[in-house]
């Protein structure tokens, strides 16, 4: 059993994963993106992300088959903002104190 069953990151973002028992092998899918450190149960989201993406983390038995599994969903960086700064423009208005 793996947990979390689940993660979302961002770009160069990690998590780690527990298991109950050392499985014999894990595979990522697909396999080149993002690093995968099998000792430390670490996966490492890429760099950069242009698009939302999923990458599944298998754990495996010996013999290759299946014992479970956790999606991983890469979301990209909020859009940025853009401002014309030619179109603000600020209005000051002075008070008398007294």
């Amino acid at each position: 059993m793996i947990t979390p069953k689940t993660a979302r990151l961002r770009a160069s973002d990690s998590i780690d994963f527990e298991v109950e028992q050392l499985p014999d092998g894990w595979m990522i899918e697909p396999p080149a993106i993002g690093t995968w450190d099998a000792e430390n149960r670490r996966y490492t989201a890429p760099d950069q992300i242009a698009e939302q993406s999923e990458v599944t983390l298998i754990v495996k038995a010996a013999d290759g088959a299946e014992i479970d599994r956790a999606a991983i969903t890469l979301t990209p960086p909020p859009p940025r903002a853009k401002v014309d700064t030619r179109e603000c423009r600020a209005d000051f208005k002075t008070a008398a104190v007294v």
